[in-house]
């Protein structure tokens, strides 16, 4: 199994509000904009910061996925739901 290179990019101070700012650098790697959502993973003594990958509220599916009142719905969820209001 090949482990995972790490690197360290910079030092940051965290602010009084508890903010650290991302580099440049690893915001264009990762393609983060403004408002982007990222998950915040404690694994062992680590802190790990991933971007957050929209998802059904309902199923957690990935494929497909409509906007509906600020929530993520798949296809076949919403085929169910449209399927159980018309019954």
């Amino acid at each position: 199994m090949e482990k995972e290179m790490s690197k360290e990019i910079a030092v940051r101070a965290i602010d009084e509000l508890g903010r650290i700012v991302l580099p440049a650098e690893i915001r264009h790697k990762f393609n983060l904009s403004t408002n982007d959502k990222v998950r915040i993973i404690e694994k062992g003594n680590k802190i790990m910061i991933e971007k957050d990958k929209p998802s059904c509220a309902f199923c957690g599916g990935s494929e497909s996925l409509v906007m509906f009142n600020d929530k993520y719905v798949c296809e076949k969820c919403k085929r169910l739901i449209n399927s159980s209001i018309e019954s």
